[in-house]
C-alpha cells in the first residue's frame, strides 16, 4: 500500500491526554514509583520530567521576547546568524610561529572565520623569554609570540581584517594587544576594520592559576586602559572578557557558573566605568565566554538566562538597550573531554 502525500497525526490515532500517559506508564512501571523512575534531577535542583506538554508552559507575557528584543534572553539580534553565519573560531598553539601559520592557514581554508592565538606558559604568567624562571615555559603549551617579528610570521597570509583574532594571552594580556596592533600597523591597515577579542581577564586569570605576576589592582587598571584604547581606536572589537571556563573546569553547576560570571561583569563594569567611560561604552567592551558540557537543554537554559541576566544589569546600571546586548563566545568545556577517545571528543564537541 503506497503511503499518502500527507499525513495528518490527528486524522489517524486518537487523541492521548497527559493523564492517559502517565496511566499507562505506570501500568509499565509495574508498581516502581514514577518520580524516581522517570523523574532526574539537576544539580540545582530542578525536575527534568519526561514528557512537557502545554500544561507545564506557566510564562507569562515577558517569556515571549522574541530574538534581538529586550531583555534580549533568546538571542542580541532578530536574525540571530542567518545573514552572515555563526563565528567559528580554532583554537591553535603551535610551538614556533612557522608551524601556527601552516596550521592558521590550514583551518582559514576549511571554513573557520576567526581564531583564537593561545601564547606559550611563559607570556600567559607575564615572563619575558630571557628571564631565567622562563626557560621551562617558553614554547609549552602555547606558542612563542615574544616579539611583533615573531607574531607577524604566525600571521603571514592571513587577511587580517576578514577575520575574527582572539588573544589568549593571561596576565601579558597589554604586551600581547599591543603586538597585535602593531601587526595592523605594520601592513597598513586601519585599526577600525579590525575585529579583535583582546580577552583582558585578570579576575580568570588569578581564579585559574591562584597568583599573579603583578597585584590585582594594577592588571585591572591596565585592563581598563586598554578598555578606553579600543573604544576609541577599535570600534569593531572588544577588550575584556568575562570568562567563566576556570569555574565551570573546577566542576560549578550552571547555576553557579552564571553567578561568577555576573559577579565578575559588575566589577568589570565598575572598573571601566571607574576609568572614564559611561555604562554603554564599557559593557560594548565585555565578551562573555562560557563553557559548555553535553546537556543540551541545560546548556541553552544557561546561556538564555546568562543573556537575561546581563541585560538586566546593564539596564539598572543606566545602559541603554542597545548596552545590554551579550557578546557570546561558547565552546566545550574541558570537564567533558578524554583523553582517551578522540572519536567521543569530536561527537561532544559537536
Amino acid at each position: 500500500m503506497p503511503l499518502p502525500a500527507s499525513l495528518s497525526v490527528a486524522e489517524h490515532f486518537d487523541p492521548v491526554s497527559p493523564d492517559d500517559w502517565r496511566t499507562l506508564v505506570e501500568k509499565d512501571l509495574k508498581g516502581a514509583p514514577f518520580e524516581r523512575k522517570l523523574i532526574s534531577h539537576t544539580y540545582e535542583h530542578i525536575d527534568i520530567l519526561p514528557l512537557y506538554t502545554s500544561r507545564e508552559w506557566r510564562a507569562g507575557p515577558d517569556e515571549f521576547d522574541a530574538p534581538g528584543l529586550p531583555r534580549f534572553t533568546r538571542g542580541a539580534w532578530p536574525v540571530g546568524g542567518t545573514t552572515c553565519g555563526w563565528d567559528i573560531r580554532q583554537e591553535r598553539a603551535e610551538p614556533d610561529p612557522v608551524s601556527l601559520n601552516a596550521a592558521l592557514l590550514e583551518d582559514l581554508e576549511g571554513g573557520v572565520t576567526g581564531c583564537i592565538l593561545r601564547y606559550d606558559a611563559a607570556c600567559r604568567n607575564g615572563l619575558h623569554p630571557s628571564q631565567p624562571n622562563a626557560s621551562d615555559l617558553v614554547a609549552t603549551d602555547g606558542c612563542a609570540l615574544s616579539t611583533v617579528d615573531r607574531l607577524d610570521r604566525a600571521l603571514e597570509g592571513v587577511h587580517l581584517d576578514m577575520i575574527t583574532i582572539a588573544l589568549e594571552a593571561g596576565a601579558s594580556f597589554l604586551p600581547a594587544s599591543a603586538q597585535l596592533v602593531a601587526v595592523f600597523d605594520r601592513r597598513g591597515i586601519p585599526l577600525e576594520r579590525a575585529l579583535l577579542a583582546l580577552n583582558a581577564d585578570p579576575l580568570a586569570v588569578f581564579a585559574r592559576d591562584g597568583r599573579l605576576p603583578v597585584p590585582l589592582n594594577e592588571l585591572m587598571l591596565q585592563a581598563a586602559d586598554l578598555a578606553a584604547f579600543t573604544a576609541q581606536r577599535l570600534p569593531r572589537s572588544t577588550s575584556i572578557r568575562v570568562g567563566s571556563a576556570p569555574y565551570h573546569h573546577a566542576g560549578a553547576t550552571a547555576a553557579q557558573d552564571i553567578a561568577f560570571s555576573m559577579a565578575t561583569a559588575v566589577e568589570y563594569l565598575r572598573a571601566l566605568t571607574g576609568a572614564g567611560l559611561d555604562v554603554d561604552a564599557a559593557s560594548s567592551q565585555l565578551q562573555f565566554n562560557f563553557a559548555l558540557g553535553t546537556n543540551f537543554f541545560l546548556a541553552t537554559a544557561k546561556l538564555r538566562a546568562a543573556r537575561r541576566l546581563f541585560a538586566r544589569i546593564v539596564e539598572h546600571a543606566g545602559g541603554s538597550p542597545r548596552a545590554q546586548r551579550m557578546r557570546l563566545h561558547a565552546r566545550t568545556s574541558r570537564r567533558v573531554v578524554t583523553r582517551r577517545d578522540p572519536w567521543v571528543n569530536m561527537l561532544r564537541n559537536t
